[in-house]
């Protein structure tokens, strides 16, 4: 499956690895820099503890992966500029609590996830006559 954000795109391949590419900027591929991609580099397993990755998305200036146990991982920029002077900036959304930028994937606590299960969707069971 493969994701396509702004300016980069993710992918997850069969096996559970994750690659990325594109624009590196704010950490948003996940790789421990800023450093532009031009082709599907992979994003080192040991950032979700080893575990599979089932599924990603890439967005603005940010990027999310789900794993095999329902770990939620984020990262890229934690806030975003609100004025034209660059005074003002406001939490962009990783949901770590802290509006830091990220520049590898990072585990979102389960407290923070108050009781929401995180994992893959299924299809609801037909209806019984």
């Amino acid at each position: 499956m493969a994701s396509c954000g702004n300016l980069h795109t993710l992918a997850v391949t069969k096996a559970g690895t994750l690659w990325a590419w594109g624009l590196g900027e704010h950490g948003a591929l996940g790789h421990n820099d800023d450093n532009t991609r031009l082709v599907p580099t992979q994003v080192e397993a040991q950032h979700f503890g080893d575990a599979k990755i089932v599924s990603a998305t890439a967005g603005h200036a940010h990027s999310a992966a789900v794993t095999e146990h329902g770990g939620l991982y984020t990262w890229g920029t934690g806030t975003r500029v609100e004025s034209d002077d660059g005074e003002v900036e406001v939490p962009w959304g990783l949901g770590h609590g802290d509006g830091e930028t990220k520049s590898v994937p990072t585990r979102l606590a389960p407290a923070l996830l108050l009781g929401m299960r995180v994992g893959r969707c299924y299809g609801l069971p037909p209806l019984h006559a």
